[in-house]
């Protein structure tokens, strides 16, 4: 691999100073980073997409801030709008070589799980090996390019229920039009477990046994929270902990209110479109960013659940190189290649490193990694820009509407989910799946990114709790203990005495 010593930290291209964009928050192991640095090259992309594009600048921090270059985000926007402009079918294409990839992924991790490995010899398992590693390096511009097409289709789609509703004099409703015109066009795996998961509460509340739905509930979904092979998927005793908290809500009432949410968003669908008189390039403009909103979650789903099926494969390749698991997710691809090829492994004091931390800055075709101690050297860019704040408010989009007030929690990690207690307020950079049995506590959601169309808004209108997203500093500026007031029926959150 070739790690470098730490460099300055103004890398530049062609002597211009990068200007880093924050992207995401996600803590992964070295393992799935390394896709990430290896899969988003314009070879990769011209093979999974067929777009000449690339992602050639990034960084990720010690604290697992993730940054990409500005220049390079706004070229990727103004990509996705020029050939969409060419031809609109564009996206469709875009969309189905997804779909297709992410069946692909989950496939071949399902082929790896099924296969009578444990007799392989080393080079029989490095072929095995290298079909998932392909898989998920190839991954990466699935799971990179859906954010600029997010952006593009939630512009598009706003601009266009804007200009139809001033025509018709219903501007006071274009909120309520886009929170309807943007569900997902299937039900996410998100939203199934938690109506499965109060299935099994109302069993519980009427006394019935509940193990065998319990072991099935298991099975189909302690994939959910991992997002990395090494992540810990749920129990039976987390689920039952979950199931208890479920109870002191009225499952039956909840479970009820949530699908009474889905039918009359449905409806609500059809009664908008006759009342907008929608024409047929609207029409076709709401199916594709309902095709997106769907896909954004679905392929993080099928990244998700693929690592969780190799899990064992890794796992018994982790005993060959005489690893525990955790060190054999410290190594990369190519390190984990070369011990089934040729036996030889990384000293274990540089995997203990890093296991401590890690940071990476990439551009161009180089990149330098970093860690233990080293990975400091990479740290979060100096907030630049005046934090945009009115006295005490704190302003976003509005994804669902309502009002609560509640004490703050901030959620950075998976581990910060155990501090949301019932009606508190989540506050995080972004939530995902694994947050979900927090968000079955929380009164309302507060975000730093995302727009109406990210998972928050998303399952804020399945839960039908308020919800305020793309507020860009509300994890700066809150803090745990807080008490305020969320206001999403004017996307203001408040702090109050």
């Amino acid at each position: 691999m070739g790690i470098k010593p730490a460099s300055d930290e103004s890398m530049t291209i062609d002597k211009n100073p990068i200007k880093w964009r924050f992207n995401v928050r996600r803590r992964f192991s070295w393992f799935v980073e390394y896709f990430q640095i290896m899969g988003t090259n314009k070879a990769v992309f011209n093979k999974v997409l067929g777009i000449n594009f690339a992602y050639s600048n990034m960084k990720k921090d010690a604290d697992y801030n993730e940054f990409i270059d500005e220049t390079e985000h706004n070229c990727s926007l103004a990509m996705v709008r020029e050939k969409t402009k060419q031809n609109f079918d564009f996206l469709w294409e875009l969309a189905k070589r997804s779909c297709d990839k992410s069946q692909k992924l989950v496939s071949t991790a399902k082929k790896i799980l099924t296969t009578n490995y444990k007799d392989f010899s080393n080079p029989e398992l490095k072929i095995l090996f290298e079909e998932i590693a392909l898989q998920l390096m190839e991954y990466q511009p699935i799971m990179f390019l859906i954010f600029p097409v997010e952006n593009y289709l939630e512009k598009s789609l706003e601009n266009a229920i804007k200009e139809i509703a001033g025509k018709k004099g219903r501007q006071n409703k274009i909120k309520d039009y886009l929170s309807v015109f943007s569900m997902p066009k299937e039900e996410l795996v998100a939203v199934r477990e938690e109506k499965d998961l109060l299935e099994i509460a109302i069993a519980k509340k009427e006394g019935k046994q509940i193990e065998s739905e319990l072991k099935e509930h298991v099975k189909n979904f302690a994939w959910i929270p991992t997002d990395d092979p090494a992540g810990k998927p749920w129990n039976q005793k987390e689920l039952m902990g979950r199931i208890n908290s479920l109870l002191q809500y009225k499952p039956k009432e909840r479970l009820e209110k949530i699908k009474q949410g889905e039918k009359e968003r449905e409806k609500k669908y059809e009664e908008y479109a006759k009342e907008l008189e929608l024409d047929e390039k609207t029409i076709e403009l709401i199916r594709l960013v309902r095709e997106f909103v769907y896909l954004r979650n679905y392929r993080v789903e099928c990244w998700v659940q693929a690592q969780f099926l190799v899990r064992p494969f890794l796992i018994f390749v982790a005993g060959k190189a005489k690893l525990g698991f955790d060190e054999l997710m410290a190594l990369s691809s190519e390190e984990i290649n070369n011990f089934l090829e040729h036996g030889k492994i990384i000293q274990k004091k540089e995997i203990e490193k890093r296991l401590r931390a890690y940071a990476y800055i990439k551009i161009g075709e180089k990149y330098n990694a970093f860690f233990g101690e080293d990975a400091k050297k990479i740290a979060q860019p100096q907030e630049k820009e005046k934090q945009e704040q009115i006295g005490t408010e704190i302003r976003g989009s509005i994804a669902n509407k309502g009002k609560a007030i509640g004490i703050v929690k901030i959620v950075k990690e998976l581990s910060d989910i155990s501090k949301v207690k019932k009606g508190d307020i989540l506050v995080a950079s972004m939530t995902l799946p694994q947050y979900i049995p927090a968000m079955e506590k929380a009164a309302a959601f507060v975000t730093d990114e995302g727009g109406i169309t990210s998972h928050a808004a998303i399952i804020s209108r399945e839960l039908n709790v308020p919800c305020i997203v793309g507020t860009k500093n509300a994890t700066k500026l809150l803090k745990d203990g807080d008490k305020i007031e969320v206001d999403a029926n004017k996307g203001i959150a408040r702090k109050i005495s």
